[in-house]
């Protein structure tokens, strides 16, 4: 089950009662954001619950809908509206990890919740796009010496270039950046060129959120998890009388 934010719901009167006539989610059936519009089923008088289905008007297949606790029409009209709409079966959802706090650029920020948005949509070439804007973007603001070329692939073979000037330790650890940065590059090329046999589909828009999301925990993350760790580690040394 899911909870459907209340903000994402039609309310309307029903049966003595106000009850969500439409729903804006993430179907669970073909997870994809869709309308659903409800029917009322029953009403349990001890749980103060209403049993509702709801229509998804993009697959036709039929959600279970719970309200609770259920809100008569005086109710409402005292604004006593405190409630809770919970959906079967559960979509799909794949949740922000990074949050404003984390990240220090507000055009990376806006790009990374695009990813997701439009993941969660049902567009998976949007949100592979989304992704590599992302990837710019970290390039250009944390590696200044690559030039600013707007296409990934050139990022990416300039930002290896520089790595191998660097001491070997240095080099080491950049490599799997640099890799991370092919696989984007191939990712989000397939998914600007048409293809009328196949096309990038949610699987294939996953997998790249995921390496995307390495990326960004490993340079704007890591160091703060890693002086947690070290700060949890001190606090178990013995203090010195």
């Amino acid at each position: 089950m899911q909870k459907v934010p209340f903000d994402k719901l039609i309310w309307e009167k029903r049966n003595g009662y106000v009850l969500p006539a439409s729903m804006d989610c993430v179907c669970g059936f073909c997870n994809t954001l869709a309308c659903l519009q409800t029917k009322y089923s029953s009403k349990d008088d001890q749980l103060e619950s209403i049993f509702m289905t709801g229509r998804c008007i993009h697959c036709g297949e039929t959600s279970k809908i719970w309200i609770f606790p259920f809100k008569t029409e005086q109710q409402w009209k005292d604004n006593n509206r405190e409630c809770e709409c919970w959906i079967y079966p559960k979509a799909e959802i794949r949740n922000y990890k990074f949050t404003e706090t984390d990240i220090n650029s507000e055009r990376i920020m806006r790009a990374y919740r695009e990813a997701i948005d439009t993941f969660n949509a049902g567009k998976p070439i949007s949100s592979i796009n989304s992704c590599g804007r992302v990837v710019e973007g970290i390039a250009k603001t944390n590696f200044p010496n690559i030039g600013n070329t707007n296409q990934i692939g050139k990022l990416f073979t300039k930002l290896k270039s520089e790595s191998e000037k660097l001491p070997e330790e240095f080099s080491n650890l950049l490599s799997p950046l640099s890799s991370l940065g092919e696989a984007l590059r191939i990712g989000r090329n397939t998914a600007g060129h048409f293809d009328f046999e196949k096309e990038p589909d949610k699987n294939l828009a996953s997998k790249i959120l995921d390496l995307t999301e390495f990326l960004m925990q490993y340079v704007y993350t890591l160091d703060g998890e890693a002086d947690k760790v070290e700060k949890l580690i001190l606090e178990l040394v013995p203090q010195e009388p």
